[in-house]
């Protein structure tokens, strides 16, 4: 489901010399948003900045780790979903639209599912599924393979960055989802190594809001 947007040109002097885009954008869920510039792309930028404002990247760790951080509670897994689920109901009722989901094995799945179920409450929740590269779940169990072809079928959209495995791409990852996200939904157990602590040390250095709710 896409948003849709109407504009007009006019000229802003009596001999048509200087150009004015007035723009207005409506998202999914109902909202508008409106703006004027010397151009098309001009506007198009204010919009993007705007559509990101509200959207959210999912960084958190793959299951083992959450188990060994928790100290091995059986109810880690269950405690998480449950916090994961409350904290987006809130982030959907304060106006966060798009959800992009690294798709790894462990919190961003639970998001993802997450998120899912949520779109039959709030119009216009859009899931972004952002695949470092094709076969990514090759390692996963047979149930977490269920689950994320699951969560592919289910998502708006999906965005592959290579065709292949390479060195750094997990990295490349994150910064993708960095670009386009506002705020980050973090499942982070404060130790600084990995593909987490990475994704949470550079948001942090963008300004970029985290909340962590491991």
């Amino acid at each position: 489901m896409q948003g849709v947007e109407t504009y007009q040109m006019t000229t802003s002097d009596l001999f048509g010399e200087e150009t004015i885009f007035r723009y207005q954008y409506e998202h999914p869920n109902g909202k508008y948003f409106k703006a004027t510039g010397s151009t098309l792309q001009e506007c198009r930028v204010q919009r993007n900045q705007w559509l990101k404002a509200y959207s959210v990247a999912f960084t958190g760790h793959r299951t083992p780790r959450i188990l060994a951080s928790a100290g091995n509670n059986k109810h880690i897994l269950e405690m998480l979903t449950l916090r994961t689920r409350t904290h987006l109901h809130t982030l959907c009722v304060a106006g966060y639209h798009t959800y992009l989901c690294g798709m790894s094995e462990g919190f961003d799945l639970m998001a993802a599912e997450q998120v899912n179920i949520l779109k039959t409450l709030f119009d216009g929740v859009r899931l972004i599924a952002v695949v470092p590269f094709r076969g990514q779940e090759a390692c996963f169990s047979l149930n977490d393979q269920k689950r994320y072809y699951q969560i592919l079928e289910e998502a708006d959209e999906t965005v592959i960055l290579s065709d292949t495995y390479f060195e750094g791409c997990f990295t490349k990852r994150n910064d993708y989802l960095l670009r386009y996200a506002g705020r980050v939904l973090a499942c982070f157990d404060g130790a600084f190594y990995g593909g987490t602590a990475y994704t949470v040390r550079k948001a942090t250095m963008k300004g970029i809001l985290i909340d962590n709710i491991f």
